[in-house]
């Protein structure tokens, strides 16, 4: 077990001192290519079988010059996207939290709407049955029939989105 997690951290200071350097030996490559192309410069009035000679280099050391241009490019480009996407990774969390914070907020001022039109109904009328017409409410004030009638509907409406809590 031990060699395992050992083998481990070595591997990872190898892949950090090699992810550490590949963008320097790309540089390298790339400038080693620009410095190849000068010289092929030089070679315009060479003979056929001389260019052609170069010109098979040329095309073995293009393909790694490309390849190190776009490993290069391309870890660059992967850098910036993964910098984006923990940008908008945290951007969702902030507004995640908010949408919470606003829900539970507007929860909170329902359950109090619903408590304060439930208040505003007699004890015994629970919105659902009929009650003598002079009934009163909490305030020791008559509620008119219609008044009355749309009072029950708010608390039917006020019970069903916010069931009373049983003690």
């Amino acid at each position: 077990m031990r060699h395992n997690s050992e083998s481990r951290s070595n591997d990872r200071g190898k892949n950090s001192l090699k992810d550490a350097l590949a963008p320097f030996v790309a540089i390298l490559i790339l400038l080693a290519f620009a410095l190849f192309i000068l010289d092929l410069l030089t070679l315009t009035k060479a003979q056929e079988t001389e260019w052609q000679r170069a010109m098979y280099l040329f095309s073995g050391v293009q393909s790694i010059a490309f390849a190190a241009a776009g490993f290069f490019f391309g870890s660059e480009l992967q850098r910036k996207r993964a910098e984006r996407a923990e940008e908008s990774t945290q951007e969702a969390a902030s507004r995640a939290m908010t949408a919470e914070r606003k829900a539970i907020e507007e929860s909170t001022k329902g359950v109090t709407l619903a408590e304060a039109v439930r208040s505003e109904l007699p004890e015994r009328d629970t919105g659902e049955e009929e009650v003598d017409e002079d009934e009163y409410d909490t305030h020791r004030r008559r509620i008119p029939d219609a008044a009355r009638y749309e009072l029950r509907i708010l608390v039917n409406l006020a019970n069903k989105l916010y069931p009373p809590e049983t003690t």
